[in-house]
């Protein structure tokens, strides 16, 4: 861990989480390397579908490779000034992105309340 990064801004408790958002696409449970090619061809149909908001309640595991995937979604919705949402994150998610540092470039540092 890099100085200054000790501790994690965000709430990971597992009790900020919802059920399932109906209606929305969610991200599969276990999100990393080997999903990467399936889940990134996914990401680009839903950009170019205009969906900017996706439930991410039931990721239980997601690696490097799954967040920089979120990244790229990110970055692609910001350079047509849109954002991508990502709804009720996991507790998993909301940690590994804070561990690596990227909890604001995903847009999670407003889930701390």
């Amino acid at each position: 861990m890099m100085a200054g990064q000790d501790e994690c801004p965000l709430d990971t408790s597992a009790t900020r989480e919802r059920e399932g958002n109906a209606g929305l696409p969610a991200l599969p449970a276990v999100l990393g390397l080997r999903e990467a090619s399936a889940t990134a061809a996914w990401l680009a149909a839903l950009i170019r579908e205009g969906i900017e908001r996706i439930d991410a309640s039931q990721v239980r595991q997601i690696d490097t490779a799954g967040l920089q995937l979120l990244l790229a979604a990110r970055q692609s919705l910001s350079a047509r000034a849109r954002v991508l949402d990502l709804d009720a994150p996991s507790a998993a998610l909301r940690e590994t992105a804070c561990r690596l540092g990227v909890h604001e470039a995903l847009g999670l540092q407003e889930q701390t309340r």
